[in-house]
């Protein structure tokens, strides 16, 4: 099955509470079941990429959107689960963009032009 950018679980249960230091902590949530590492918590109308998960009530979240601040979120807000692609984190992985050492740079015009 493909996934959208948009495709919701809706079966989540129990509700959330999110503090700005990225814990999200639930009460009756299943995290270890309904939601995977790289996927979308969604509670009031915000959005948090799930970094890890700890427990089926506890998980680590950061903002989904590139250097913003994880926005707090009261006890007892239900949520969703957004699916999503795998997450990579590219600041910590930088190598993995760079050309090895070993590519010699070519023109693609002939010197003859």
């Amino acid at each position: 099955m493909l996934w959208g950018n948009r495709d919701l679980k809706t079966a989540n249960t129990g509700t959330v509470q999110i503090f700005a230091n990225g814990l999200c902590t639930g009460t009756s949530t299943l995290f270890q079941t309904e939601s995977k590492i790289g996927e979308y918590i969604i509670a009031d109308s915000k959005k948090y990429l799930i970094v890890r998960i700890d427990s089926n009530t506890s998980v680590q979240v950061k903002a989904s959107t590139l250097g913003a601040a994880v926005a707090a979120v009261g006890a007892g807000n239900s949520y969703v689960i957004q699916q999503a692609p795998a997450y990579r984190d590219w600041e910590t992985d930088r190598k993995s963009t760079r050309l090895n050492s070993s590519h010699s740079a070519k023109s693609r015009m002939p010197s003859s032009a």
